[in-house]
């Protein structure tokens, strides 16, 4: 966990949030693909994570179903394949190799028990609306912007109360591609970071035409309760069109605020205190 503000620290952050310590895709690569198919339903599975777990390295399934990864040679024994809704499954690199198609098991989603109120009309609003920083949070790997899909941006917040999510809205301040799709992801908080995502289903957000600025997505549709501490994220699951950058403007210091981020669909999240990406949430209670 990253506190101090020093000169050192503040360099080294920046490292962090906006470049990889290495390229995803080595001179020699082990080429997986193929396709990730509901097993009660032969479906295919949008969206779904594949990687390999704590690295960047890691792709998200297309709508159709379809993944391709490219890994370094030797890089690994195993690959994590995980889908919204579903139970994630560990398979080995040959075994991805011989078999195309694979099959995740649909598993019931059991969501935290929250005291429902008859109405909710009063709303509140929080989070950060800085935009103009000299800190940038960035989803894509340079040169390899599709093999590092479901980099995750996002950041505590505090319900006091049982509470609707109503909007939240995320400020892409860089983005040079042509279409770019994004899944917003409601978590609970463990251990100080995001856990278990009780997002009911995906909720993608497609920006054309290289747009940036402010994007509001309404969640009331997917009727989401909560209270206490939970997380919002931004994932980045589609990109088409040649692009370089893509990035979200960050603030420090913040107080009080928690800033998450994780690089490729599989690695691990990181927390940083007193830090926030431009992203907010409204709710009522």
């Amino acid at each position: 966990m990253m506190h101090a503000l020093s000169t050192g620290t503040i360099f080294g952050l920046t490292l962090a949030l906006t470049a990889c310590s290495h390229s995803p895709v080595a001179a020699q690569t082990v080429r997986l693909q193929g396709y990730i198919l509901d097993a009660a339903t032969a479906e295919p599975v949008p969206y779904a994570g594949i990687g390999i777990p704590g690295t960047t390295y890691g792709t998200v399934s297309t709508p159709e179903g379809y993944y391709e990864l490219l890994l370094p040679e030797n890089s690994a024994d195993s690959v994590r394949i995980y889908g919204l809704g579903y139970s994630a499954r560990i398979l080995s690199v040959d075994s991805m190799r011989q078999h195309t198609v694979l099959h995740l098991q649909p598993t019931p989603q059991q969501l935290p028990e929250v005291t429902v109120r008859p109405k909710k009309t009063n709303r509140i609003e929080m989070g950060s609306d800085r935009e103009n920083t000299n800190m940038k949070v960035n989803f894509v790997v340079h040169k390899q912007p599709n093999q590092n899909l479901g980099s995750e941006v996002g950041r505590e917040f505090k319900l006091k109360n049982p509470a609707l999510l109503e909007k939240c809205s995320f400020m892409l301040k860089y983005n040079n591609f042509d279409t770019v799709r994004f899944r917003v992801n409601v978590y609970t908080i463990q251990h100080g970071k995001p856990a278990q995502n009780i997002t009911p289903e995906n909720i993608i957000i497609e920006l054309t035409g290289k747009k940036m600025g402010w994007i509001d997505v309404d969640l009331l549709p997917y009727d989401i309760e909560c209270e206490g501490k939970i997380a919002i994220s931004i994932e980045w699951v589609y990109s088409s069109g040649k692009g370089t950058y893509l990035a979200l403007p960050i603030a420090m210091p913040m107080i009080g605020s928690t800033h998450f981020y994780k690089y490729g669909s599989q690695n691990d999240w990181k927390a940083f205190d007193g830090m926030s990406a431009s992203l907010r949430l409204s709710v009522l209670e």
